[in-house]
């Protein structure tokens, strides 16, 4: 039991290590301070990291201690893809128009962006043995006023391949509550990593 808690207590401290570092590697990128700056775990090293309204997914690692110079972090992050504006896709949608669903509330994207996350990185753990592209993608999730996906765009990349074509599939899966007014998009960052043999 002694060598689980050992072994736990350094998985999380190098966990807490990796998203401080994507989490400073994001802030000197975007120009933005630290503390606006906040990160998710995407799985396989991958880190979402969002702040000042930019995005952009970084992939860190941790270096051999032998290789390494005294003093010097055992911990890199690179950016994977482009940074992403996030202030375009923040904003508020517009009124409801006539006949939306009848006892909606207006769209809730704080809720929505969390569950879209979760769904992507489930979908990386379900589609890295298809055939195709792996590495950093970005999803564009179109959600109609009926809690339902419309429509799912993945990067040009992953087109006409089966790893492109599982993640979509998976992600047209995601739901929300119904809600007030036009569709609404969402963007999800992936790491999409290879199984390993």
């Amino acid at each position: 039991m002694r060598h689980f808690t050992v072994a736990s207590l350094a998985a999380v401290a190098f966990c807490g290590c990796m998203s401080s570092v994507a989490r400073s590697r994001a802030a000197n990128e975007f120009g933005c301070p630290e503390s606006q700056v906040e990160v998710t775990s995407l799985g396989s090293n991958g880190w979402d990291a969002t702040g000042c309204g930019q995005e952009a997914v970084f992939v860190c690692n941790s270096e051999d201690q032998h290789d390494l110079l005294p003093g010097e972090d055992p911990t890199t992050c690179i950016r994977e893809g482009e940074i992403h504006d996030t202030a375009a896709a923040s904003l508020l949608p517009p009124p409801p128009p006539p006949g939306h669903p009848a006892g909606a509330r207006a769209f809730d994207r704080d809720a929505a962006r969390p569950s879209a996350r979760r769904r992507g990185v489930a979908a990386q753990r379900q589609c890295r043995n298809e055939s195709g592209p792996h590495g950093a993608g970005r999803a564009v999730i179109t959600l109609s006023n009926d809690g339902h996906v419309s429509s799912v765009s993945l990067d040009s990349r992953f087109d006409a391949s089966g790893s492109g074509a599982c993640l979509g599939g998976r992600l047209r899966a995601m739901t929300v509550p119904a809600f007030a007014g036009a569709p609404v998009t969402l963007h999800v960052h992936f790491f999409l990593q290879p199984a390993t043999s």
